[in-house]
């Protein structure tokens, strides 16, 4: 009660995480492997996980999503990615974060899991952007591009929510702040982004 509680939530490599507290905005803390509410500290590798950032920026963590390789967290600052290195294990004595992209992630609109990447909305709430692995890249090195590049004038009135339908099309949907509901045909294997939108009852 008097410290703050968590703000963020999320499961990967089998523990419960948690983030963003009102007192500790920058840290995160992983209960103990299979054990989602025991979070008792210990040097074993099953036990829990406590890690303080030390990053450059104000790092709220405002999300967490399960990536590939590690667990992916969206600060005000960045997106940044924990876990092990290499193929090692994230345990409570090893732990490596590595700060991938600097546009922020807003305050208020949590970020979305598609397949191998997160869709999540840059802080300002007028971007959305997926943070992914560039295909390019020989060092598995993240990019974050802009969906919303062609269609600017569609989230002026900044971005209140976002969520995804899987099937059976693949649609982004997004909401704005003046009530109007924005679709994404969203087919990133095929390189398939359109917008559109629809007026609503506010």
């Amino acid at each position: 009660d008097a410290l703050g509680y968590p703000g963020v939530v999320a499961l990967h490599d089998q523990r419960l995480w948690w983030a963003g507290s009102d007192q500790f905005p920058d840290r995160v803390w992983g209960s103990v492997v299979a054990d989602y509410e025991n979070f008792a500290r210990g040097v074993a590798d099953d036990d829990s996980v406590e890690y303080q950032l030390a990053m450059s920026g104000v790092n709220l963590i405002r999300w967490m999503k399960a990536l590939p390789d590690g667990l992916g967290l969206g600060t005000m600052a960045g997106e940044i990615t924990i876990d092990g290195g290499g193929d090692a294990a994230l345990t409570p004595t090893n732990v490596r974060a590595k700060e991938r992209t600097f546009y922020g992630s807003d305050y208020t609109v949590d970020a979305l899991r598609t397949t191998n990447l997160v869709l999540f909305v840059q802080r300002g709430a007028q971007r959305i952007r997926e943070l992914t692995t560039n295909p390019e890249s020989i060092n598995s090195e993240y990019v974050a591009p802009d969906l919303t590049i062609l269609a600017e004038q569609l989230t002026r009135e900044s971005l209140v929510e976002i969520d995804r339908a899987a099937s059976p099309d693949s649609l982004v949907f997004a909401v704005t702040g003046g009530g109007v509901l924005l679709t994404c045909a969203y087919e990133r294997p095929e390189n398939v982004i359109g917008w559109s939108h629809h007026e609503t009852q506010g």
